[in-house]
């Protein structure tokens, strides 16, 4: 684990004690006592929290300034015209004001059942904010991170994501505070919107050809976001929504078809028939990502696919991860123990839930895809726990303090914003919100 600068000095100045660096009567040292030369201030830093950077007990969150045209509150049915700033990034020139973009508020349960609200930024120009990611794009997300009183469980997921290269894309992460109208909202966690760009879902999607590339969320709520036959299918009553803008009957009808004699090979069992089909090491990555954090939601909605043109279907995008790290009291009261995503009693035994991904626990009844995943997991795992564990630290001990202004605004310890467990809902201060992630994470990994 690459070790924490604020750690590591902390750790210096414990050695030093230990070791004698002083005398404890401090009367030798007086006698030979050297004029010092005056400590130089530690600049302090903003997007410390970004995933892999470098931080310090000095670093602060950068700000993040939205003024909408109009001065109303945001909606999520249309964009309202806005002007961006951000103040406090690593270096100056990611500082910026009033940069023109398009803001509009995003979610299902997270907006229309809680009160903080996550938010789409469309700028008028490609922007990298704070370095973030590959490279430039329009459009970002604030994540509101209602629902995980951490701000960690997507994070660790994204920087465990970043380890296993059979995913092709993994979003960039970090925090930042926000101010809407001038007001401050609290801690959002940014992250790149799933699109296809050279950056991010780097495919080639030709408009004209109907076996081409396609981006394919598995995904609850098509039915709210298109028309079934042209811009979703359905795969044994799971509903599947092309993110494509030259969707077609034709094409529509060409991708079912294809996914569903993909799902009648994943029931064969046969390795052959389903490696015509899927890209079995992406698949592979995806379950041990999906199974190390026990998403409750893996069958339900943010799983995506690329159907690569005369290709497989692999996974990418991982997401989508509040609920996941013991914060479901649906599943099993967020104990930490057992396997979910590869267990087929949740798909398909006397208490099945909806949100069971049958593919995964069709290929995890194979003794050859189980033997992947061991074999993945005793390659992958360690670094794994390593990265995961290392950024909660970080955050936490670099953060911990702005960080807790958001309760401030949101003073939601000891309520039920979703589905959390009656142990979760007891812990009263973010540092024991923390400290149950990190435990559960350890716990979860051995």
């Amino acid at each position: 684990m690459k070790r924490i600068v604020c750690l590591l000095l902390a750790a210096v100045f414990c050695l030093c004690a230990l070791s004698g660096c002083g005398e404890a009567d401090g009367k030798k040292g007086d006698e030979n006592k050297e004029e010092t030369a005056p400590v130089e201030e530690v600049k302090k830093i903003g997007n410390p929290s970004a995933l892999g950077a470098e931080s310090t007990e000095e670093s602060i969150l950068p700000t993040i300034e939205i003024n909408t045209e109009s001065g109303k509150k945001v909606t999520k049915k249309i964009y309202e015209g806005a002007a961006i700033s951000v103040k406090d990034a690593t270096e100056e020139d990611q500082n910026f004001e009033n940069l023109h973009a398009e803001v509009k508020c995003r979610g299902n349960f997270t907006y229309s059942g809680t009160k903080k609200k996550s938010f789409r930024i469309k700028f008028d120009e490609k922007i990298n904010l704070f370095e973030q990611g590959r490279g430039k794009a329009k459009n970002w997300v604030l994540m509101a991170e209602h629902c995980d009183q951490t701000f960690l469980r997507n994070h660790i997921a994204f920087a465990m994501g970043s380890l296993l290269e059979n995913i092709s894309y993994v979003s960039s992460s970090s925090l930042v505070q926000l101010y809407m109208n001038g007001e401050y909202q609290g801690i959002y966690h940014l992250v790149e919107q799933h699109q296809v760009n050279k950056n991010r879902v780097d495919i080639n999607e030709d408009p004209n050809v109907t076996d081409t590339d396609y981006f394919i969320e598995w995904d609850a709520y098509a039915g709210e976001d298109g028309v079934r036959g042209v811009d979703w299918f359905s795969v044994d009553g799971n509903k599947f929504l092309v993110k494509s803008d030259s969707m077609t009957e034709d094409k529509c009808s060409f991708l079912s078809n294809y996914f569903n004699e993909a799902y009648e090979a994943i029931k064969s069992g046969e390795q052959k028939s389903i490696e015509k089909y899927l890209d079995l090491p992406s698949f592979v990555d995806m379950y041990i990502l999906q199974e190390a954090v026990k998403n409750i939601d893996v069958g339900w909605s943010s799983f995506f696919f690329v159907k690569h043109a005369g290709g497989k279907i692999s996974c990418t995008c991982p997401w989508d991860f509040d609920l996941a790290s013991g914060n479901d009291n649906r599943l099993d009261d967020g104990s930490y123990e057992g396997l979910y995503v590869g267990n087929s009693e949740y798909a398909f035994g006397w208490w099945a839930m909806d949100q069971g991904n049958e593919w995964l626990c069709y290929l995890m009844r194979q003794k050859w895809f189980v033997d992947m995943v061991i074999a993945r997991w005793n390659e992958k795992s360690a670094a794994m726990q390593e990265i995961a564990i290392g950024e909660i630290d970080r955050i936490f001990n670099c953060f911990g303090d702005e960080i807790e202004k958001n309760f401030e605004v949101w003073n939601i310890f000891g309520q039920r914003i979703n589905q959390e467990p009656y142990h979760i809902m007891e812990l009263d201060s973010y540092k024991a919100h923390v400290d149950y992630l990190r435990q559960w994470t350890l716990d979860r990994f051995k």
